[in-house]
């Protein structure tokens, strides 16, 4: 049992940093589209 929770456990914190990443990968890509656009 504790293995599963393990499993979720790094299955969330995966999931987590992935969609982390990529919120900060979209906001750097729009800063840098409006600074070229300005």
């Amino acid at each position: 049992m504790a293995s599963l929770e393990q499993f979720r456990f790094s299955y969330i914190s995966h999931y987590t940093i992935s969609v982390h990443t990529h919120i900060v990968f979209r906001v750097t890509l729009q800063d840098s589209e409006s600074t070229n656009i300005n």
